[in-house]
């Protein structure tokens, strides 16, 4: 891929098996993030299994799973 684009002002990057052309200049908008957390009880402190959460002010919702765990990717300019 370098030998392709050579001297030209596009680099690229492979995020989730697909490959992004982008301009070198917005080259880091567009490094992934991943935001991590997990869903416990507040009495107990046990995970819950199974929760929707839903990040306020934009459509993305994700699924804990058997222990809790959420996990959002996102590119970089999504996220301020």
């Amino acid at each position: 891929m370098n030998n392709v684009l050579g001297e030209t002002n596009v680099t690229y990057q492979v995020i989730d098996k697909y490959i992004v052309l982008v301009s070198k200049d917005d080259a880091k908008a567009v490094t992934p993030v991943k935001v991590k957390g997990k869903v416990t009880e507040a009495k107990t402190g046990e995970s819950l299994t199974g929760v929707v959460v839903k990040l306020e002010g934009t459509t993305k919702a994700a699924l804990t799973d058997i222990e809790g765990n959420i996990c959002w990717k996102f590119l970089k300019s999504e996220v301020s």
